[in-house]
Protein backbone atom coordinates (compact mmCIF):
# COMPACT_ATOMS: atom_id res chain seq x y z
CA UNK A 1 0.00 0.00 0.00
CA UNK A 2 2.85 2.33 0.73
CA UNK A 3 4.20 2.45 -2.72
CA UNK A 4 1.14 3.30 -4.80
CA UNK A 5 0.87 5.83 -2.22
CA UNK A 6 3.92 7.07 -2.33
CA UNK A 7 3.63 7.68 -6.53
CA UNK A 8 0.18 9.54 -5.99
CA UNK A 9 1.66 11.88 -2.96
CA UNK A 10 4.60 12.37 -5.69
CA UNK A 11 2.61 13.44 -8.15
CA UNK A 12 1.38 16.85 -7.02
CA UNK A 13 5.15 18.03 -6.57
CA UNK A 14 5.67 16.74 -9.96
CA UNK A 15 3.21 18.98 -11.28
CA UNK A 16 4.48 22.51 -9.46
CA UNK A 17 7.57 21.32 -10.33
CA UNK A 18 6.21 21.30 -14.01
CA UNK A 19 4.55 24.24 -14.06
CA UNK A 20 7.63 26.08 -12.93
CA UNK A 21 9.77 24.27 -16.13
CA UNK A 22 7.12 26.18 -18.50
CA UNK A 23 7.41 29.08 -17.18
CA UNK A 24 11.26 28.66 -17.63
CA UNK A 25 12.10 26.54 -20.21
CA UNK A 26 8.12 26.54 -22.30
CA UNK A 27 5.78 23.96 -22.39
CA UNK A 28 7.09 21.72 -25.06
CA UNK A 29 10.28 21.11 -23.69
CA UNK A 30 9.20 21.26 -19.93
CA UNK A 31 6.02 17.64 -20.79
CA UNK A 32 9.51 15.78 -21.96
CA UNK A 33 11.24 16.53 -18.93
CA UNK A 34 7.85 15.90 -16.62
CA UNK A 35 7.26 12.52 -18.59
CA UNK A 36 10.88 11.50 -17.91
CA UNK A 37 10.53 12.41 -14.38
CA UNK A 38 7.17 10.77 -13.72
CA UNK A 39 8.05 7.65 -15.82
CA UNK A 40 11.06 7.74 -12.82
CA UNK A 41 8.87 8.05 -10.19
CA UNK A 42 6.56 5.22 -11.69
CA UNK A 43 9.55 2.80 -12.30
CA UNK A 44 10.85 3.74 -8.58
CA UNK A 45 7.32 2.49 -6.98
CA UNK A 46 7.13 -0.61 -9.36
CA UNK A 47 10.47 -2.15 -8.68
CA UNK A 48 10.35 -1.26 -4.83
CA UNK A 49 6.77 -2.98 -5.10
CA UNK A 50 8.55 -5.89 -7.28
CA UNK A 51 11.69 -6.21 -4.49
CA UNK A 52 8.65 -6.88 -1.78
CA UNK A 53 7.01 -9.11 -3.73
CA UNK A 54 10.26 -11.46 -4.52
CA UNK A 55 10.92 -11.07 -1.00
CA UNK A 56 7.76 -12.26 0.32
CA UNK A 57 7.65 -15.41 -2.35
CA UNK A 58 10.90 -16.24 -1.03
CA UNK A 59 10.40 -16.04 2.63
CA UNK A 60 7.05 -17.70 1.93
CA UNK A 61 8.10 -20.90 0.04
CA UNK A 62 11.20 -21.31 2.86
CA UNK A 63 8.38 -21.12 5.69
CA UNK A 64 6.52 -23.63 4.10
CA UNK A 65 9.09 -26.21 3.64
CA UNK A 66 10.01 -25.61 7.24
CA UNK A 67 6.75 -25.75 8.71
CA UNK A 68 4.97 -28.94 6.72
CA UNK A 69 8.11 -30.63 4.81
CA UNK A 70 10.38 -30.64 8.11
CA UNK A 71 11.74 -34.27 7.08
CA UNK A 72 13.35 -32.99 4.16
CA UNK A 73 14.93 -30.07 4.94
CA UNK A 74 18.12 -31.22 4.25
CA UNK A 75 17.73 -33.51 1.14
CA UNK A 76 17.99 -32.46 -2.32
CA UNK A 77 16.70 -29.00 -3.92
CA UNK A 78 15.37 -28.25 -0.96
CA UNK A 79 18.46 -27.86 1.47
CA UNK A 80 19.73 -26.25 -1.99
CA UNK A 81 16.90 -23.51 -1.95
CA UNK A 82 17.40 -23.03 1.67
CA UNK A 83 21.29 -22.44 1.29
CA UNK A 84 21.24 -20.18 -1.45
CA UNK A 85 17.95 -17.73 -0.23
CA UNK A 86 19.66 -14.63 -0.01
CA UNK A 87 21.47 -15.35 -3.36
CA UNK A 88 18.16 -16.41 -4.99
CA UNK A 89 16.73 -13.05 -3.75
CA UNK A 90 20.01 -11.16 -5.55
CA UNK A 91 19.48 -12.77 -8.45
CA UNK A 92 16.01 -11.93 -8.78
CA UNK A 93 16.88 -8.38 -7.65
CA UNK A 94 19.50 -7.89 -9.90
CA UNK A 95 17.38 -8.68 -13.20
CA UNK A 96 14.46 -6.78 -11.87
CA UNK A 97 17.38 -3.54 -11.20
CA UNK A 98 19.00 -4.17 -14.57
CA UNK A 99 15.70 -4.26 -16.87
CA UNK A 100 14.55 -0.97 -15.15
CA UNK A 101 17.42 0.59 -15.70
CA UNK A 102 18.05 -0.40 -19.24
CA UNK A 103 14.18 0.72 -19.92
CA UNK A 104 15.01 4.08 -18.49
CA UNK A 105 18.40 4.54 -20.91
CA UNK A 106 15.57 3.23 -23.96
CA UNK A 107 13.23 5.88 -22.49
CA UNK A 108 15.61 8.79 -22.45
CA UNK A 109 17.33 7.81 -25.69
CA UNK A 110 13.71 8.25 -27.00
CA UNK A 111 12.94 11.03 -25.55
CA UNK A 112 12.85 14.60 -27.80
CA UNK A 113 15.44 16.44 -24.80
Amino acid sequence: MGYPLFFVLSLYPAFLFSRHLISEIGEEDASEWVKLILFALAMFTLFNFFYGIINLMVNGQKNFHETYNSSNLNKGSVKLFRDNENGIKNAAHFFFYTGGVILYAIVIYQSKI
